[in-house]
């Protein structure tokens, strides 16, 4: 028999052979199971280190503090494993709503021979709520004169970017971070508006409390056209600002001429000069609206009166009392909110 013959058939050793090639992959996939269990506490620990970092964000927002988001981040990741290429970012997608994301690369260490590394990212969203609560703590609907119907809604206008927002919706964990535009006030003849004594608005802190106008022709004289498509429908914004020199003093920037606003020391004053007060009364016709100036400061009353067809639109009969309120001058207060996880 020849030595190749007697080599092939000679069956000493071959476990030991076979072992030996298993050995590789068995001790490789033994080596992933271990990396991929490492990479699963690394992954908690980013998610850990981002939640709070989300949390702590919201939080110095709302104290009108900056954050750090690496440092914060990397003060809140406790792990000893060492990662490459950790980046972290952060980016505002609500009012008081952030989302932080971190993403990294762990190197493998037995399960290299499988994969070199493996790529660990997380996501934490966190929201709170913080408003300038904006308080008209006495709304009154004062008696007016108009063929038109005419209805008041409050809004929150953004001077930085010219947007006019519906108010931030109270309820912290609400689906919807703002609400619609908020009616408070009709000169509905019918009386089918029954208008709050007081109204509480809430705008972020950089906006201001504000309000429109929607005018619809003839729809007080003739409630059917209020439903009807061929209505005439217009829309009035007061965009209101505070003056950069005096920030008790309050614009109303209505595109037209149609406001008359006098400031009452007052409720009293705040009446029809029939009735004693200091309000030109209703009929007063083509005459220039009074232009208040001065500071609308807590404890004082506001008159509002308002022109439903612009002067310069003509056919205006400038009573300025088309619909007619008052309002207590606001007080304004920083409060907190819940911070919470939604993400």
């Amino acid at each position: 028999m020849s030595l190749i013959t007697r080599t092939a058939r000679d069956e000493r050793g071959g476990v030991a052979i076979i072992f030996g090639l298993a050995v590789i992959p068995i001790f490789a996939f033994a080596g992933f199971a271990m990396d991929f269990s490492r990479a699963t506490d690394v992954r908690a620990a980013m998610q850990n280190a981002a939640d709070s970092t989300a949390l702590q964000a919201v939080m110095a927002r709302q104290e009108g503090r900056q954050l750090d988001i690496q440092q914060t981040f990397m003060g809140n990741f406790h792990h000893r494993a060492e990662l490459e290429n950790i980046s972290v970012s952060a980016e505002w997608i609500g009012i008081n709503r952030v989302r932080v994301t971190s993403d990294a690369v762990l190197p493998m260490t037995i399960g290299a021979v499988l994969r070199q590394n493996m790529d660990v990212g997380v996501t934490a969203i966190a929201e709170g709520r913080v408003e300038t609560r904006t308080t008209e703590n006495i709304f009154e609907v004062l008696r007016s004169d108009a063929a038109d119907f005419n209805e008041l809604f409050a809004y929150c206008f953004d001077p930085q970017t010219g947007e006019r927002l519906g108010p931030v919706n109270p309820d912290p964990f609400a689906r919807e971070e703002r609400m619609d535009f908020v009616k408070v006030a009709d000169n509905d003849r019918l009386g089918n508006f029954e208008p709050e004594t007081s109204i509480d608005i809430d705008c972020a802190p950089h906006e201001e409390v504000s309000y429109m106008m929607r005018n619809t022709r003839g729809a007080n004289r003739n409630p059917g056209l209020r439903d009807s498509s061929s209505a005439r429908i217009y829309e009035f914004h007061s965009d209101t600002t505070r003056d950069e020199f005096d920030p008790e003093v309050f614009n109303f920037n209505f595109e037209v001429e149609i406001l008359e606003t006098i400031l009452c020391r007052t409720r009293e004053e705040c009446r029809s000069e029939s009735d004693g007060g200091i309000i030109p009364d209703i009929r007063a016709r083509d005459r220039i609206p009074a232009r208040e100036e001065q500071a609308c400061r807590e404890g004082y009353f506001l008159f509002i009166g308002l022109e439903d067809r612009p002067p310069e639109w003509g056919s205006s009969d400038r009573d300025y009392d088309d619909l007619r309120f008052m309002i207590s001058c606001p007080s304004r207060e920083e409060r907190r909110g819940t911070v919470r996880l939604v993400g």
